[in-house]
């Protein structure tokens, strides 16, 4: 049976050798939906020595082969975890055909019901952008964020 990572904090590398890390705050089969933290490490923080920082993505990932090959690194479950403290966050969309649409997407509490409402482009610009990530696209788009 694969490991529930619900409540883990994942370490993940960026181009520099540093790391960021995210909280796994939802998961659903192999797609799992991770905060992910703005503070860079050189050396990671024990579980205990964790705290969260500003966040800089919102993301829906399957990031299990990027723990299965050692990419990612798991540092535990947060040993205070209460998943009713972190929200499932509204994510926004923009249409790909008339860029002047943008959706609210929202998903359940659990990411297993998807639904979407039309919204304004600046109601669209408080939420964090949707997306379904690989581990390699999570690295890439989190390096963009944090070096141009």
């Amino acid at each position: 049976m694969k490991r529930k990572l619900e409540g883990h904090i994942i370490a993940v590398p960026l181009q520099d050798n540093t790391f960021v890390t995210s909280l796994v705050i939802r998961q659903n089969g192999s797609i799992s939906l991770g905060y992910f933290f703005k503070e860079r490490y050189t050396e990671l923080p024990t579980i205990e020595q964790w705290q969260p920082s500003e966040v800089i993505l919102i993301a829906l990932f399957g990031g299990r082969l990027g723990l299965k090959n050692g990419n990612w690194q798991l540092l535990g479950q947060l040993p205070q975890w209460d998943r009713n403290e972190w929200q499932v966050p509204i994510l926004r969309q923009q249409d790909p055909i008339n860029t002047s649409v943008y959706y609210a997407a929202m998903y359940d509490n659990d990411i297993k019901n998807f639904t979407r409402k039309i919204i304004s482009e600046e109601e669209a610009k408080t939420y964090y952008l949707y997306g379904i990530y690989g581990y390699k696209a999570i690295e890439n788009v989190l390096n963009k964020l944090l070096f141009s």
